[in-house]
């Protein structure tokens, strides 16, 4: 009998261990994932924010254009990262390239473009590859990124106006009760309500970490059309508005009409 019950509570102990086990590799697995993430965008932040990028390029009828081998394509920080990629497949340093920044390759140049991959040359660093997700939330960011330089006075856009509106991707962070959703304002000394908005996924994911360090939740972060957001924030009493209050570029507060003066722009 004391054998049966000494084989049952050890049996017992060991599926325990072994639920235990499970668990702990899950939540890993699941910090692991969630921390790559941010690594990723941050990633994709520096890429977009490079000033000079090198393509290589085949002409075209219309002159020279990205040359893509099927649906990939390769981009290079340095004239002699690509030179050396040509040496490796040619035999000789020389060959046709492009050059843009950031902004233009990934906000504009790659659109339309189905790529299964992007390999990332930089110097002194391995290849990195992009995958079709990442590309979508480069370009994403990438726009973003423009709606920045429009708040903070970088771009002398006379369109500047109609791009936040017309930007897909705003981010509005919030606490959902019954099915209804209240907006969460940015931390202020002064206890003002100033609406949180977001321009980027790594801003919006820089407000949830600091969040649930400070309060102990999650807020839930809901993407918005630029006229959907302005239209709605138009009609409720704020004291203002302040865009990506965490970072990682730097925050903007504007009035309360400032909702308004983009819907009717």
């Amino acid at each position: 009998m004391m054998d049966w019950l000494r084989r049952m509570l050890g049996s017992r102990t060991a599926t325990e261990a072994t639920e235990a086990t499970e668990a702990t590799e899950a939540t890993e697995a699941t910090e692991a994932t969630e921390a790559t993430r941010v690594v990723e965008a941050s990633t994709l932040r520096s890429l977009i924010a490079h000033a000079t990028w090198h393509i290589p390029a085949a002409m075209g009828e219309q002159g020279p254009k990205m040359a893509f081998t099927a649906d990939t394509l390769s981009i290079y920080d340095s004239s002699e990262g690509l030179g050396a990629a040509n040496l490796a497949a040619t035999g000789t340093q020389e060959g046709l390239f492009l050059t843009m920044d950031g902004r233009g390759l990934f906000g504009q140049a790659l659109q339309g473009h189905a790529l299964t991959s992007l390999t990332v040359h930089r110097e002194g660093q391995d290849p990195m590859s992009l995958g079709p997700e990442d590309l979508v939330r480069a370009t994403i960011m990438a726009d973003g990124m423009t709606i920045d330089d429009v708040l903070l006075g970088r771009s002398n856009a006379a369109d500047g106006f109609a791009k936040m509106r017309t930007f897909q991707h705003f981010k509005v962070p919030g606490r959902e009760h019954e099915g209804r959703f209240g907006l969460m304002m940015a931390p202020d000394a002064k206890g003002r309500k100033l609406a949180a908005i977001f321009t980027t996924e790594d801003a919006a994911q820089a407000f949830v970490t600091a969040v649930e360090s400070e309060l102990n939740m999650t807020p839930v972060m809901k993407t918005m059309d630029g006229h959907a957001l302005f239209s709605m924030l138009a009609g409720v009493q704020l004291d203002g508005l302040v865009f990506n209050c965490k970072g990682p570029d730097a925050p903007k507060a504007v009035a309360p009409q400032f909702a308004a003066i983009v819907v009717n722009a």
